[in-house]
């Protein structure tokens, strides 16, 4: 059985979930179907169709091995840290 893993950025307004590559472009969708000003929920979407928060998609994504270098990143350059938030990819320096 293969371990569970973080898939997607995601914000939830209560059963409402977008999904993207981030979490400006999970905005970007809110924007565009005209809900901005309501409170959602930062959050990340899992490889079993789960939201989970920051400090969830932590543990999953340590769990299963996605950290890369940086704690708090995926090594597919997916910000998970729940300390800090950017909405550009993070990737290792050369």
């Amino acid at each position: 059985m293969q371990k569970e893993r973080i898939t997607r950025a995601a914000v939830r307004l209560n059963d409402l979930i977008f999904t993207g590559v981030d979490h400006g472009d999970c905005y970007n969708q809110v924007e565009y179907e005209g809900l901005m000003g309501h409170k959602f929920k930062e959050g990340f979407m899992t490889s079993k169709g789960r939201f989970v928060d920051r400090a969830e998609a932590a543990t999953v994504a340590y769990e299963s091995g996605q950290l890369d270098n940086d704690p708090g990143v995926l090594s597919s350059g997916l910000l998970i840290d729940f300390h800090k938030e950017r909405y550009e990819p993070w990737r290792p320096e050369e």
